[in-house]
């Protein structure tokens, strides 16, 4: 894996939304994509595997460092749908319905 240059936010709800569900992960691996140190990740990982939410395996001679993952069955809360009609409270300013159709019209067609 490789570093990415603008690292992520390291929080759980961060590790829970953009990592793939039942994929191992290392926590030096993910030192390279979240802020902080692998020392860092573990303790975050270790939380979500204390809520439940990640699962974990050992140290074998394989693998140095224990694994984490999401488990596949783990559905984070989520907002339920809309239940009464939006609301504004207040005015809309400076909103341009006409935006997108400006902006296809200023690109070639190939």
């Amino acid at each position: 894996m490789r570093a990415r240059k603008v690292r992520l936010p390291l929080t759980l709800e961060c590790l829970l939304a953009t990592l793939v569900p039942g994929k191992p992960y290392t926590p030096q691996c993910l030192a390279l994509l979240y802020e902080g140190s692998a020392e860092d990740v573990e303790r975050v990982l270790q939380a979500g595997h204390a809520t439940g939410a990640m699962g974990m395996t050992g140290v074998s001679r394989e693998h140095r460092a224990p694994r984490y993952w999401v488990r596949v069955d783990y559905q984070p809360n989520m907002a339920g749908p809309r239940t009464q009609p939006a609301h504004m409270t207040g005015q809309l300013v400076g909103y341009d319905l006409m935006a997108l159709a400006k902006l296809a019209r200023g690109f070639r067609r190939q």
